[in-house]
């Protein structure tokens, strides 16, 4: 088994497969700030979209949501924010973690939970 391992980790490392692609969810929450200063998380799509720019490194990605066209910055995460074009709202922008419940800190332990879990052999009924 741990031959297994390590040549799925070996695998891993050459393909350079996003660990959460793997466990199939989200690893970052993106959410925006309302008028009434509570944080609301962006749905699916908008997240993934984001996800993938912040991960690119980009300084900024254009949004169209329902008839709304947004400009995000993501130049300074501590200062991002989504800005409407058409009307030059600003509002606060936020990347936050997701911690899947009893999911292991350090990369070494979530690299083997995610082979554990590849490599579990279907439940029988």
């Amino acid at each position: 088994a741990n031959c297994e391992l390590l040549k799925v980790n070996e695998e891993l490392k050459k393909e350079k497969v996003d660990l959460e692609e793997q466990v199939g969810g989200l690893m970052a929450d993106w959410q925006w700030q309302d008028d009434c200063d509570q944080w609301q998380s962006y749905d699916e799509s908008t997240a993934r979209t984001l996800e993938n720019a912040y991960k690119e490194e980009r300084a900024d990605v254009q949004l169209e949501r329902d008839r709304w066209h947004y400009k995000i910055n993501l130049t300074i995460p501590e200062n991002m924010e989504q800005i409407n074009i058409e009307t030059h709202k600003v509002r606060k922008v936020k990347r936050d973690k997701l911690k899947f419940e009893g999911y292991p800190d350090s990369w070494e332990e979530q690299t083997e939970a995610v082979h554990k879990a590849l490599l579990a052999p279907d439940d029988e009924e």
